[in-house]
């Protein structure tokens, strides 16, 4: 397994959002983007590996959904989140590895 470092930070469009753990199971989410002022992904930090994979690719889908407005149901965001997580993982042996992004509220 290829384990790949999750980047502080990354680019939409002409947009960063930062990523970050949370809490988030009070909201009964296992991830969240905002897109305007705080511009952040977090990602539930009580999930296990794949699915805190699958949660991020899922945001990060979202995100590519509305900075170019693409109209894509959450039903597809949530199918293309997790074809996306099996061929990273279970094709490309590639596992994201958490240890650099923050913990926020």
């Amino acid at each position: 397994m290829i384990s790949l470092k999750v980047p502080r930070q990354i680019p939409l469009g002409s947009r960063k959002f930062k990523i970050g753990r949370a809490d988030l199971r009070d909201d009964g989410l296992n991830g969240s983007i905002s897109y305007h002022q705080r511009m952040m992904i977090k990602i539930d930090k009580s999930v296990n590996q794949t699915q805190r994979q699958i949660s991020l690719w899922h945001e990060i889908l979202h995100g590519i959904n509305y900075v170019w407005k693409m109209d894509i149901s959450e039903a597809d965001i949530g199918r293309l989140a997790e074809g996306l997580n099996q061929v990273m993982q279970d094709g490309f042996r590639i596992e994201l590895d958490w240890s650099d992004i923050p913990k926020v509220k």
